[in-house]
């Protein structure tokens, strides 16, 4: 399909837009730049799981539930890549905050986050 656009009187003709056939070739490239952006989204989120689990089971059985892990004169809270390291003379407070669980897979119960509260210099 061509589109034709009239210019003046004289009745010449010129072709304004693509082809349908072009249009669809670009579609169906901008679907396949997009496809290939989620594959790669979705690899680094597999990969970054499977070395956040791999780091987990690789602990003994007593370490692997504990949360908060002092070494030296730091102190490091959770695990694998978003594990995060203080100073201990760089803490002031530490809180736990907890809330219900909704929903309809828990019969109640509470999660909870915890809060590192920093000394202002």
């Amino acid at each position: 399909m061509v589109f034709l656009l009239s210019i003046g009187n004289n009745g010449r003709q010129k072709k304004v837009g693509k082809r349908a056939e072009e249009i669809t070739e670009d579609v169906y490239e901008m679907m396949e730049t997009v496809l290939l952006a989620f594959m790669l989204i979705a690899a680094v989120c597999i990969g970054a799981a499977t070395y956040n689990l791999m780091k987990i089971s690789s602990l003994p059985a007593r370490e692997r539930y504990k949360v908060l892990r002092f070494k030296g004169d730091s102190l490091t809270i959770g695990y694998g890549l978003f594990a995060h390291t203080y100073k201990l003379n760089e803490i002031l407070e530490i809180q736990f905050v907890k809330f219900p669980i909704k929903g309809r897979w828990s019969l109640g119960g509470y999660v909870g986050e915890l809060r590192v509260i920093k000394m202002i210099y």
